[in-house]
Order: C-alpha cells, then sequence, then structure tokens
C-alpha cells in the first residue's frame, strides 16, 4: 500500500499521466515494451497534431521535387516493383523499396525538416515508412496516419536526445539509428499493432538499423542521401516482422551480460523514460528553407543579412563560427561537384548565395562553374569567442573584401527568434512561408496528374 501511495505521489509530481498501476507494472518491462505501451497510448494534442500534419506535407514537397533528380538512381536500383506509389512517380514498388525510395528523395534537396537538439532529421525514416505501411493497410484513416507519425518523431526524437552528442563523435548519424526505431513505431501503430506489436516492432528496428557512418557524411559519399531511406525501409521491415516474431528482449538497455543498443550508441538509458513522453519533443521540430546542411544555415543568413554584392568583386570572404559537431562535414568540399557534395559545403552553399543574393530552391542548387571558383574564396575559421553564445543561439560574423573595401556583419540569432527575411529555418509554424516552399517544391505546372491524388492524404 505504501508503494503504491509513493508513486502516486511521484507521478503527480512529474506530472506523468499514466496510472499507478502502469508505473509498477513498467518496471518489469524491458525498454522496448515500455516504448510499446506508451506508442499504443499516446494521443499528441491538436496543436502538435497541426505539427505533424504540416511536417508531412512539407515532407511530401521534398519528395516530389527530389523524385526528380538523377541521385535518385542509387534507391531506385534498390527497389523492386510492386504496388506502393512514392509521391511524384509514376513507378511504383514494394512496400520496403517505396519506403527506402521516399526516404531518400525527401533528403536529396537537404529542405526536409530536423529536430536540433537531436541532430536529426525524423520525417525521412518515419513518414516514409509510415506512408508505405498506409499503402498496404486498407481502411486507416488519416488520423490515425498522423498520430502514428507523430508517435514515431516522438520515440525517434528522444532516442536521438538520449545519444546526443557521443553517437555523433562516434562517428554515426542519429538519423539512421532513433530515425528506424522511429519509423518502426509508426508503420507498427498503422498496421495495427497493439502495444506488445509494437515493442517487438521496436526490437526488431534495434536489430535492423542501419549504423550510418558519418565519414561517408564527411566525404560527401554519394551514397550518403541513402541513409534516411535504409533507416526507413528498416523500420517498415522491423514492423512488419513483429507479427511473427521478435529480435529479443532488452536490446536496447542491455542486461547483466552486456550492453545493449543505446550504449552502443553513447546514449544514456537513464534519459528514456517512456510514461513521461507526450510529444514536447515534436515542438522543438524546425522546417528548413535554405536547401543546404543545417549546419551551414546561420552563416547563410548572416551573409545574406549584409545586403547585396557583387559577386565578381569578391577577392576573399572571411567567415568566423563557433564551434559545431558537423564543422567536418561542412567545411569539407566541394570536392566531387554532385548534388550531394555541393549541398553539404558551406563554402559552396555562401558561394551560391553571393552570387544569387538569395538561397532559394530551385535556383539555389544549380551547379555553376563559376560558384565553384567562388567557393574556393571562402576561409572559414573558428572563433572561441562565438562558443560562449547563450543555449540554443547561433551566430557568425562574415567579412567579404570586395575591391574597394570590407563588407562585415556580426550576426547574432537569440534562441527562440526569427529574423524578418533572410529566414533559414523556423519552428515556429508559419503556413504562409511554407505554403510557398511546398508550392516551389511541386511545381504544378510539370507536375504529372497522377501526383496530385497522391497528395490529397490528409
Amino acid at each position: 500500500m505504501c508503494i503504491f501511495m509513493t508513486l502516486g505521489r511521484l507521478n503527480r509530481r512529474r506530472g506523468a499521466s499514466f496510472d499507478v498501476m502502469t508505473a509498477v507494472t513498467s518496471a518489469a518491462f524491458d525498454l522496448s515494451q515500455r516504448i510499446g505501451e506508451w506508442a499504443h497510448a499516446f494521443t499528441p494534442s491538436q496543436t502538435r497534431m497541426q505539427r505533424i500534419r504540416t511536417s508531412v506535407r512539407d515532407f511530401i514537397g521534398c519528395v516530389v521535387a527530389g523524385t526528380r533528380r538523377a541521385e535518385l538512381q542509387p534507391a531506385l536500383r534498390l527497389a523492386q516493383g510492386g504496388s506502393v506509389s512514392v509521391w511524384g512517380l509514376t513507378d511504383s514498388f514494394d512496400p520496403a523499396g517505396a519506403a527506402l525510395v521516399t526516404g531518400t528523395a525527401g533528403a536529396l534537396l537537404q529542405l526536409q525538416d530536423v529536430y536540433r537538439p537531436g541532430g536529426s532529421h525524423p520525417s525521412s525514416p518515419v513518414i516514409a515508412a509510415a506512408w508505405s505501411a498506409l499503402q498496404v493497410s486498407a481502411g486507416v484513416p488519416a488520423e490515425v496516419f498522423l498520430h502514428a507519425v507523430a508517435a514515431g518523431y516522438e520515440a525517434a526524437n528522444r532516442i536521438a536526445d538520449a545519444c546526443m552528442p557521443a553517437q555523433l563523435l562516434a562517428g554515426s548519424s542519429p538519423t539512421g539509428t532513433a530515425g528506424c526505431i522511429g519509423a518502426a513505431v509508426a508503420a507498427a501503430k498503422i498496421r495495427g499493432l497493439d502495444r506488445h506489436g509494437i515493442a517487438r516492432a521496436v526490437a526488431n528496428a534495434a536489430f535492423l538499423l542501419p549504423a550510418t557512418p558519418f565519414a561517408s557524411m564527411r566525404a560527401h559519399g554519394a551514397l550518403a542521401p541513402l541513409h534516411g531511406g535504409l533507416a526507413a525501409r528498416a523500420g517498415y521491415e522491423a514492423a512488419s516482422l513483429a507479427r511473427d516474431a521478435s529480435a529479443g528482449r532488452r536490446l536496447l538497455e542491455g542486461d547483466s551480460g552486456g550492453p545493449g543498443l543505446i550504449a552502443l550508441l553513447g546514449g544514456r538509458v537513464s534519459l528514456l523514460e517512456p510514461e513521461l513522453w507526450h510529444g514536447e519533443t515534436i515542438d522543438a521540430v524546425c522546417w528548413k528553407f535554405f536547401p543546404a546542411c543545417f549546419a551551414s544555415h546561420t552563416a547563410i543568413e548572416a551573409l545574406l543579412s549584409l545586403g547585396h554584392i557583387d559577386s565578381t568583386q569578391v577577392e576573399r570572404v572571411v567567415v568566423r563560427r563557433p564551434a559545431g559537431l558537423l564543422d567536418a562535414t561542412v567545411a569539407a568540399g566541394p570536392r566531387q561537384g554532385g548534388l550531394y557534395d555541393r549541398l553539404m559545403s558551406i563554402r559552396w552553399s555562401l558561394a551560391r548565395a553571393l552570387e544569387l543574393g538569395h538561397y532559394e530552391y530551385p535556383e539555389a542548387i544549380a551547379d555553376e562553374p563559376s560558384t565553384l571558383a567562388l567557393a574556393r574564396k571562402i576561409e572559414l575559421i573558428h572563433d572561441p569567442e562565438l562558443d560562449a553564445q547563450s543555449p540554443g543561439s547561433v551566430a557568425a560574423t562574415i567579412e567579404v573584401h570586395v575591391s574597394r573595401g570590407v563588407r562585415r556583419i556580426e550576426y547574432r540569432r537569440p534562441a527562440g527568434s526569427d529574423p524578418e527575411i533572410h529566414r533559414g529555418w523556423t519552428a515556429k509554424l508559419d503556413e504562409a512561408a511554407l505554403n510557398r516552399k511546398f508550392e516551389q517544391l511541386i511545381g504544378r505546372e510539370s507536375m504529372a496528374p497522377a501526383t496530385f491524388a497522391q497528395l490529397n492524404i490528409l
């Protein structure tokens, strides 16, 4: 009796929404089972449902635009024919292959949403796997689809959080790992699995997920954009297998015999308390407007804030930035000249913004020899003084040396604020700006008629 009363007081103090009996019995479950219990009962608030609806629409636009790129070919080669469609394509694929193609296409332009605290992109694995699961599950309402995506986002974000920054420092991307588990949660809910089935899907995802070496991203490898799609495929397959089999118990947290997945990723199991998850991480998801790695966005905002500069008169550009986990990734290149190589290079992105006077799709991604030549004039410097910025804020100092002098800006963007112009990303639900982005991405004039039907899922 005293145990029940103590747990009851603890739950009220923490603001938990589950009952005392659930708290008592959850101790007997492994972490996969606890996530399954949570995900089965999870109902996001209407405000968070709207944010998820916005992320789905935003991702659809990214997928449609990505399907027009030749860089999608590696994913297409891995997918088999079938009955599951991909937004923007007339061909259809087997469900796992469609998840792979969808997740890859949505990441090609570096415009998919981002969860900053976890350093991950939940949309590519979670929405792609959910879309495949929806098409093989009869009669699933749009509301159930959105609930499943919301649960997938929350699970992926929480696991990415628990493993930051150790996972990135160890050389692995949370989009592929945490994203795969979120994808399994979403697909399992759409397939109608109960809490035990979702738990099996989570354990299966821990077994099947791609390790996603970050070295490929630093090298700007041509296959690097596949990692979100590979996570989507593995997440879908994890949910499909969960009806009949499980990879085992305690795969996430380990047991007395050895560590589990979270330890392998450098994370802390103690940070994962599914009973206390209410969708808060969904509030921190940001939508991007610059087709570039998120680590380049602050410098692009700073440069554009200088106003018009004649790029033909530029002699040298000096960019001072705080230290960042992705510095080695964006500072490298461009080397090969491919789309991923360009968009992952801060030098190339800044040079393109200088030339255009803006940095918007589709002009921003065009491959021009003049951009590469200008990129060679950009110097990146770590400024230790900028490391002391307030948590969540971003900063950069840029000097543009032209034939007649120097243009300089000390750019500071406090946490939670949005610039009035030249905004690279936002956590605020700006429907007007996101609608403009969506229209730019889908390019209605060139869109196949069949794609219009695919868009009507919400």
